[in-house]
């Protein structure tokens, strides 16, 4: 990390959220059964044991998202990651994991922010929690009992310059009745980061504060930037972009293309 011993900078400020990021979407995408448990090893982080992808091409895929996701952090760019987990024979949201990056700005325009040993602990712990909460989700959310999807949505300014690869998409806001599960925080001193999970409640009437819609959509499609067999995509609502890339079912090689294929092709 980009971290000066007593210091911390906006650089490693971004490096530390977007890496918690790389493992949060491993860790869901495993306790959530996205993805087979065979297809996943443990490796050291955090004082945890962490639950990481093998698959190549979803190596790769989520490589390029988090490597777009730091330019656009290093810039201060960045206010929302979600993850969606949604149904492969219907599209609709199932669950929406949402982490709110909160920016200070007066520490991100200093040439470093003091920071001690202590916030650094205080720090590994604070992450340490949202993982084992992502962990113990299995407890309460329900259970998903069919195929599933996921994508990845990415809220930024205005004014955050989009790669070609990218097209608009909407939020993917869960329809009809809703839960939420606030999840932990954690804070570096430049950015502070909150978690928060909503899922679908099946039998209930229209509610929930994740039935809501942006006042302003608009829905376009990536070409071949990112492989015949992905779908990227880029939407804003009234005040900020969505900004998305690729919906994933069950992997499998797409020759060629050294991308993860999709079982089933699904249109917005």
């Amino acid at each position: 990390m980009s971290k000066d011993v007593g210091h911390i900078t906006l650089r490693g400020s971004v490096e530390t959220v977007v890496e918690f990021f790389g493992y949060a979407i491993n860790s869901i995408l495993y306790q959530r059964g996205v993805y087979p448990h065979s297809t996943f090893k443990s490796v050291p982080k955090y004082g945890l044991p962490m639950l990481v992808t093998t698959d190549e091409g979803l190596q790769g895929y989520l490589a390029e998202v988090l490597r777009q996701l730091l330019g656009w952090m290093n810039r201060c760019e960045v206010s929302k990651l979600v993850v969606v987990v949604a149904s492969e024979a219907t599209g609709q949201t199932l669950e929406r994991w949402a982490f709110d990056v909160q920016v200070d700005h007066a520490a991100a325009g200093a040439v470093a922010v003091p920071r001690s040993q202590s916030d650094s602990v205080r720090e590994q712990r604070e992450i340490q929690a949202i993982i084992r909460q992502i962990c113990a989700s299995v407890t309460f959310l329900p259970l998903l009992d069919e195929p599933c999807t996921f994508d990845l949505l990415v809220y930024t300014d205005k004014q955050a310059e989009v790669p070609a690869a990218w097209g608009e998409s909407d939020p993917k806001y869960i329809t009809g009745g809703s839960h939420e599960v606030k999840l932990r925080s954690f804070t570096t001193k430049i950015h502070k980061v909150e978690g928060l999970v909503a899922y679908k409640i099946e039998g209930a009437g229209f509610g929930g504060a994740d039935g809501r819609r942006d006042t302003l959509q608009r829905c376009l499609f990536a070409g071949d930037e990112v492989g015949a067999e992905t779908r990227a995509a880029f939407s804003f609502g009234s005040v900020e972009n969505v900004v998305s890339i690729g919906r994933f079912g069950q992997i499998l090689e797409a020759p060629g293309v050294g991308l993860p294929q999709m079982l089933e092709e699904s249109v917005l």
